[in-house]
């Protein structure tokens, strides 16, 4: 039964980051996550143990993130960009100046900004954030106490 009602389709939601910075975030299934891991992960030569070790790429790891989970963006501008990471000559750029979207701009933002990285894990990780079911209807499907 579960093989019909699991979507085979990543959904994908608007969210509002910070003070109108919208970002188009995708969902990132554990299967997807694993293959992020694994391609961040690289086979290297441990003296001490004289032997061949596994060893995770965080900034790799962080990269395949935000290529499989930042879709979009809306609402950043310098302004916005200069409170979620520190930017070049802050006096002379205008704060009005929109970001555009680049899925490389989105690596730099992601490797950039620590808030920024665990807030899109929140939302990427967790399925509730796309789930079209409302509050109400979860209710309904709660049982209730005494489990009758």
């Amino acid at each position: 039964m579960l093989k019909n009602l699991i979507a085979t389709e990543r959904p994908t939601q608007w969210v509002e980051f910070r003070d109108g910075f919208d970002i188009k975030v995708q969902y990132i299934p554990k299967a997807i996550l694993s293959e992020i891991s694994k391609s961040a992960t690289k086979r290297v030569w441990d003296p001490v143990r004289k032997s061949h070790q596994d060893k995770l790429d965080g900034k790799e790891l962080v990269k395949g993130i935000a290529r499989e989970a930042i879709i979009d963006w809306r609402g950043l501008t310098v302004g916005k960009l200069s409170t979620i990471v520190p930017i070049k000559n802050p006096q002379q750029a205008d704060p009005k100046v929109e970001v555009p979207y680049s899925a490389e701009d989105a690596e730099l933002l992601l490797l950039g900004a620590y808030e920024l990285e665990g807030w899109i894990r929140d939302i990427a990780f967790d399925a509730a954030v796309f789930s079209t079911v409302t509050e109400n209807q979860l209710g309904n499907l709660r049982p209730t106490q005494g489990g009758s």
